[in-house]
């Protein structure tokens, strides 16, 4: 390795120490200590002699965070930490990608358009807002930050961009399996040891395999279930019974998305992850650790031995089991479509 020196802000240290603090950042990199992560040299080096291009998506939540370092009169944390981690990627030459935060605000909806445009261009001029001015908000020194209009979005030509496609590609097949799982919590003639066997076995013969359904399923009705998992409530009207659904679908289908990327990026790209939503970062460092093993193991402390069987089947190479309805002759997007209908109909009306 060649022996470089990188000349770094005096307010590195500082950036760093709070960004750590919120623990945002998920990653699959092959490190020895979790705060190698916040190692600045690591990524100049990476991207200088290697050509490594780093690319950060950021949940709703921390978009927003970063949207409301100017929107908001109001001073809070999450507002410095969120101007914390936009210095460190500055500082660090990472790229932000606020795409799926974007279309989870418009949420096939054109009427919200009109918030999450604006909002959009606002995101790129902050982003290209002198560092340490940003800098100077994160740690303490200033109350506000001050943003040029140098960015100009084209509004017609993202707004279609936006509209194009009415839902995601494998949004429906997400929402189904959530809706699955929704039914197998709220079912009482089920024993909890049984769910996740349920599930699989749902998986496997009426529909179809899906990695970050299962560990979600897994952690739900688990050794260890994680409080505020399940966002659909019996008490809830019909229309938030929906929008819990469509929370938690959002959640896979990011979660989905990142091995999307990660398994199919370039050599010279690398993708990280930064949420403030503790369960889905729990959700997606334990599924990194199933893709890098290969195996349903670190998934084991959360069941008992036959879930735990029922996994291994669930994840073997060969499922050319009589019965499935994966590739037979009813599969098909119509087949999906009946399924959701019978669960809409039951959990929603």
């Amino acid at each position: 390795m060649h022996q470089v020196f990188y000349q770094l802000p005096p307010y590195i240290d500082g950036i760093i120490d709070r960004l750590s603090k919120r623990n945002w950042l998920v990653h699959n990199f092959n490190l020895n200590e979790d705060a190698e992560i916040y190692n600045v040299a690591n990524f100049l080096y990476n991207s200088e002699f290697d050509g490594t291009r780093y690319v950060l998506t950021p949940d709703l939540n921390i978009y927003q965070f970063l949207l409301n370092i100017v929107k908001k009169p109001t001073l809070k944390d999450d507002f410095r930490d969120a101007a914390s981690l936009l210095v460190f990627c500055q500082v660090t030459n990472i790229d932000i990608d606020p795409t799926f935060s974007v279309y989870e605000k418009v949420n096939y909806d054109a009427i919200n358009l009109e918030d999450a445009l604006p909002d959009l261009e606002l995101f790129h001029n902050l982003n290209n807002t002198d560092m340490d001015v940003i800098a100077k908000y994160a740690l303490g020194y200033s109350d506000s930050v001050r943003v040029e209009a140098a960015h100009t979005l084209d509004y017609e030509k993202t707004k279609t961009n936006l509209m194009k496609y009415e839902k995601l590609k494998e949004w429906d097949t997400l929402y189904l399996m959530v809706l699955s799982i929704i039914d197998l919590y709220i079912n009482s003639s089920i024993p909890q040891r049984d769910k996740i066997s349920a599930f699989c076995d749902w998986m496997i013969f009426k529909y179809r395999r899906s990695l970050v359904a299962f560990i979600y399923a897994v952690v739900l009705f688990g050794n260890y279930p994680i409080r505020k998992m399940m966002k659909y409530k019996n008490n809830q009207s019909p229309e938030d019974k929906r929008k819990a659904a469509s929370n938690m679908t959002w959640d896979l289908y990011i979660l989905n998305q990142y091995f999307r990327r990660w398994t199919k990026k370039d050599k010279d790209e690398e993708f990280l992850y930064a949420s403030n939503d503790t369960v889905f970062n729990l959700l997606l460092r334990e599924a990194i650790k199933v893709q890098i093993s290969h195996s349903t193991v670190p998934l084991k402390k959360y069941m008992n031995q036959v879930e735990y069987q029922a996994s291994q089947q669930l994840v073997g190479e060969d499922l050319d089991i009589p019965g499935r309805a994966y590739n037979s002759e009813q599969w098909g997007p119509d087949y999906r479509a009946k399924l959701i209908k019978e669960f809409e109909n039951k959990l929603f009306i």
